[in-house]
């Protein structure tokens, strides 16, 4: 029991990582629909594809390729000393985006208004953290004025609820992207004349576009280099969708983190490894017990029993010892996990209030019952009354 509860408690470990890793962003209602851009020069084969585009790109595919029905950009702002309700802070993790963001992302709005359809430079929108840490609570945000040197006041209209732990995108607050101007070189020592808006000029923005269902994401690629052509001249463009982006080898970390797919699949595989070894250890301790069983078998078959309720008999056993050994195994999970999340760097736990988790255990209890009891259930059913009781030392 202990062996298979140490295997089930570093399996169940690994398949919460797995499990986190593999379902980045799955949770947006758009998830199908919205991409990001990233460009290439033709000139490189296979890349290096970039995610930093031009500020006017997102505006120009909206008009010149027709299955792109919306689009939004992110720009990473500085870390800004800002002073309001009287008090100084240091705001960070702030991005400058377009109204369209909360159409293409689920945000939940938790007080206040989204930005509607035109984003004001007068406004702005926080998560409920810095709701708390600047306001104590997201309704008393609402309505605040937040002042920021070099920069005109700015209102807080909105609290938006903290995005899962699942989600790629990773913002404390939100501004319009018409800041661009000023926030882009923010606080820089040395002044640089670039116009984000003009063509060629600068290339630091992630962009997003949300498309018609069940779209040719080839055709699209191929649109969008002839509507970038005459300004960039011949690139390269791929669309990675949303659920895809945090394990891509072109995601570089733009919001959180990227994750590596490679990372993924070693620990699959760990799994997978360890949680055999775990199975195969039970079924030779019990094939290697059948001396000690081998007089019950032999006294059941003489009074009648048949091997079908044999085999029944240790396949229900099976699973009984799998069971027990599940529940250590979690018990062993959650003592081992502080410190798998210190070595990963990542946040991962048992929800134990989703009806998945015990879909979850329940599916690996039948599995992995049924695997580690099938061949010690038809190896001890299999011998003859005779061989059993002289297997026992009886004949």
């Amino acid at each position: 029991v202990f062996g298979l509860s140490l295997g089930l408690g570093c399996f169940i470990l690994l398949a919460l990582f797995v499990n986190r890793e593999a379902n980045f962003d799955k949770f947006h209602a758009n998830t199908d629909r919205v991409y990001q851009l990233y460009v290439a020069d033709s000139a490189e084969v296979n890349g290096p594809f970039r995610y930093a585009t031009g500020a006017p790109m997102g505006p120009a595919l909206q008009e010149e390729v027709p299955e792109i029905t919306s689009f939004t950009r992110f720009g990473s702002g500085p870390r800004l000393n800002i002073v309001t309700d009287s008090k100084s802070f240091e705001l960070k993790k702030l991005y400058y985006t377009d109204a369209a963001t909360f159409d293409l992302f689920d945000i939940d709005i938790i007080a206040g208004v989204g930005p509607g359809e035109i984003f004001s430079k007068k406004h702005m929108l926080i998560s409920e953290t810095e709701a708390m840490r600047l306001y104590d609570g997201a309704n008393s945000a609402i309505g605040q004025i937040i002042e920021v040197p070099d920069l005109e006041n700015l209102e807080v209209i909105g609290v938006y609820k903290d995005l899962p732990e699942n989600s790629h995108l990773e913002f404390n607050s939100l501004v319009s992207f018409d800041h661009v101007k000023e926030l882009v070189f923010y606080g820089s020592p040395y002044t640089i004349n670039v116009d984000a808006y003009k063509w060629g000029q600068l290339s630091a923005f992630s962009t997003f576009v949300m498309v018609d269902d069940k779209v040719d994401m080839e055709a699209i690629a191929q649109k969008s280099q002839a509507t970038m052509q005459p300004h960039l001249g011949q690139k390269e463009v791929k669309y990675i969708r949303l659920d895809d982006i945090y394990l891509s080898e072109w995601y570089k970390g733009s919001f959180k983190e990227a994750g590596d797919k490679k990372e993924l699949n070693l620990f699959i595989g760990v799994g997978l490894v360890l949680l055999l070894i775990a199975i195969v250890n039970y079924m030779n301790l019990s094939t290697a017990r059948f001396s000690k069983r081998a007089k019950e078998v032999g006294v059941r078959k003489t009074i009648g029993g048949h091997r079908n309720q044999l085999v029944l008999q240790f396949l229900v056993e099976s699973l009984t010892v799998t069971a027990l050994a599940l529940v250590v195994g979690v018990v062993f999970a959650e003592i081992a996990m502080p410190y798998f999340n210190g070595y990963t760097g990542k946040e991962i736990d048992v929800d134990y209030a989703s009806w998945q988790t015990y879909g979850f255990l329940g599916a690996t209890l039948l599995i992995i019952g049924f695997i580690a009891g099938i061949y010690p259930a038809f190896y001890l059913s299999k011998f003859s009354a005779k061989q059993s009781l002289r297997l026992s030392g009886g004949g």
